[in-house]
């Protein structure tokens, strides 16, 4: 469904690698291909001594205006 406002025409989010995205890739376990590297990216690890389970997230999103003139409105003085 289009969106009537057509907000894509202003704007989007442009996602980002993370640097946990960089570091597996570069690993060999767990390893995802550097192509597939994800803007968002969730782990999750054990430790025995103490014992901790953990999850992990990160992620690297930022809004981008395509015309960033056209929106601002300044009052001079």
């Amino acid at each position: 469904m289009p969106d009537p406002a057509g907000r894509e025409k202003w704007a989007q989010t442009q996602i980002g690698v993370t640097a946990e995205a960089l570091v597996l890739s570069r690993g060999t376990n767990p390893e995802i291909i550097r192509e597939d590297a994800p803007g968002i990216i969730i782990t999750r690890g054990v430790q025995d001594d103490p014992v901790e389970i953990y999850t992990k997230g990160a992620a690297v999103g930022m809004p981008v205006m395509r015309t960033p003139d056209a929106h601002i409105v300044a009052k001079v003085l």
